[in-house]
């Protein structure tokens, strides 16, 4: 049996080849062995600096490309990661700087990215964005969003519930406010799973 485990995600035989067909085709459009970001950031087609972030996870070894084991890791986990897995991963996402630790503006930034993304994708499937009724439904779901991040960053560094000390969240505190908002996790996967599932059809 072969498997590929790399955060304790393992896919078996029958997905490793369908995997490793995607992964050829990717990589050949690399000009290489590896996938590279440019090419990256087409398939996983995600608004703003979401691609970019999503990319710096996948890449475990911080070398600039993505290799196979990277690529079923970061694909496994948002289509059979358990959520403990999943909060790892998007707290190493929500960390801009690398320091082990997410700040009050990264939360903010990264929520209005995700929960925008999100919400795009779900009036697309919706309505044509292109009608006015669209346009102003989105425009009204702008203010709905930000004013719900702001709620959510708020509860996450100032409740009673939270335990932060030096103004930054570790991976504890985070798991700790996902656990008490876990329509973030929801969120995120409706952000996300799509677009893994649909690069493996591609």
């Amino acid at each position: 049996m072969v498997m590929v485990r790399l955060m304790v995600v393992v896919v078996e035989d029958a997905e490793i080849e369908v995997l490793e067909d995607t992964f050829k085709d990717l990589a050949k459009r690399s000009e290489g062995n590896t996938m590279d970001k440019q090419t990256f950031l087409r398939v996983f087609d995600l608004p703003g600096m979401l691609g970019e972030r999503l990319f710096a996870t996948f890449d475990i070894e911080k070398n600039g490309v993505i290799n196979f084991a990277e690529f079923v890791s970061g694909l496994g986990l948002f289509t059979r990661g358990d959520a403990e897995q999943k909060i790892r991963f998007i707290f190493k996402m929500y960390d801009l700087t690398g320091d082990g630790k997410v700040s009050r503006t990264e939360l903010e930034t990264m929520l209005n990215s995700v929960v925008f993304a999100a919400s795009v994708i779900l009036e697309n499937a919706q309505m044509p964005v292109n009608t006015p009724h669209a346009r102003k439904f989105t425009n009204q779901r702008r203010k709905e969003i930000k004013d719900k991040v702001s709620a959510l960053v708020k509860e996450a560094f100032e409740s009673k519930n939270t335990k932060i000390s030096d103004g930054k969240m570790s991976l504890e505190d985070f798991t700790a406010w996902i656990k008490r908002h876990p329509e973030v996790l929801e969120v995120i996967d409706t952000a996300f799973s799509g677009e893994a599932s649909e690069t493996t059809r591609q």
